[in-house]
């Protein structure tokens, strides 16, 4: 009979390091006389958007609702009439308040 505490506590257990990394996109983009600016984001999961450093939004997981695998549309109970199979959704943010004249940087 296999003791499930001695297995436990003789395992090697493995985790992420203190700040696990993730890929960033980041751009730098010159602005003169701004008055609005918005920028449209379909991480497909997982997101924190900066603009000079600061942080917009509060958000770490958006559009959820994503349909980024194929859809079997042989399987469905109704009729559907949907051109496509994949979709990404996207949200909006506001960058106005965030941007200066100048340069400016944005990581994603």
């Amino acid at each position: 009979m296999i003791d499930l505490n001695d297995e436990i506590n003789s395992a090697k257990w493995t985790m992420a390091d203190a700040e696990p990394a993730s890929a960033v996109i980041e751009r730098t983009f010159n602005v003169k006389g701004c008055t609005e600016a918005e920028i449209a984001v379909a991480p497909l999961g997982f997101l924190k958007l900066y603009v000079n450093g600061h942080r917009v939004g509060d958000a770490y997981v958006d559009t959820l609702h994503s349909i980024y695998h194929g859809i079997e549309f042989d399987k469905m109970e109704y009729p559907i009439y949907d051109r496509f199979t994949f979709r990404a959704y996207y949200s909006i943010f506001d960058l106005t308040d965030y941007l200066t004249d100048g340069e400016n940087t944005v990581e994603i």
